[in-house]
């Protein structure tokens, strides 16, 4: 860079050719944010009871992106707890009474705290936590809360359940938070056991000795 009397001159085309660069990167920086606005702004038309309705974009992106944070808060959560002794079997937790299994009580504690609660409506009409077996089971609908398919991967933050039968009104099955997946697909889940709250790596998908059904927080 030339310097005249005292002053810095910068050639013009040299001037040109960092003001395109800077224009070019600054296109590529918003790129993604322009097409995820655009992504938005749009929608798809559906027809219901013969009538077309447009689905706006952004709300159901909105609705994800809900849904993705509050999973995160799920799994924070959960961690938060490990090696607390609130949840342990000869303890009482709120309405639930010593010499009680409180695995998905747990998981209901962690989905109310981070925001995402997880409830049924039981023969009272009151709403409930959900039982393990009921987060096992496909059928049972948890409002919030959509059953993965047979090739969606658990997250952090998804619940993960399987059935144990013979347990009568001791137990129904086995619950827990996903908190980390490793990239060979290994599920590492954070649960309420016997004594006190830790580290649960049962909930496998492949090879298991019983079927898990994992769940995830929709955001609606």
């Amino acid at each position: 860079m030339p310097i005249i009397n005292g002053r810095f001159y910068i050639n013009p085309a040299q001037g040109r050719a960092v003001e395109r660069a800077r224009t070019a990167q600054a296109a590529r920086n918003a790129a993604p944010r322009l097409r995820e606005q655009d992504q938005e702004r749009s929608g798809h038309w559906v027809t219901i009871n013969g009538r077309h309705v447009l689905i706006d974009a952004a709300q159901a992106g909105r609705a994800r992106r809900g849904g993705r944070s509050a999973r995160h808060r799920v799994a924070a959560t959960a961690r938060k707890y490990n090696g607390s002794k609130e949840w342990a079997y000869a303890k009482r937790k709120d309405d639930f009474a010593p010499g009680t299994n409180k695995c998905n009580k747990f998981v209901y504690d962690m989905t109310k705290e981070a925001g995402a609660e997880a409830t049924v409506i039981g023969r009272d009409g009151k709403p409930r936590p959900p039982l393990a077996a009921e987060w096992a089971d496909p059928k049972t609908t948890i409002p919030g809360w959509r059953v993965l398919g047979p090739s969606e991967l658990p997250q952090p933050g998804d619940v993960a359940a399987y059935k144990l039968p013979g347990g009568g009104t001791r137990w129904t099955g086995h619950s827990g938070i996903v908190t980390s997946v490793d990239p060979n697909g290994m599920v590492h889940a954070i649960a309420a056991h016997a004594d006190v709250v830790g580290p649960d790596d049962k909930f496998q998908r492949a090879g298991a000795s019983h079927n898990v059904t994992y769940r995830r927080y929709t955001g609606e």
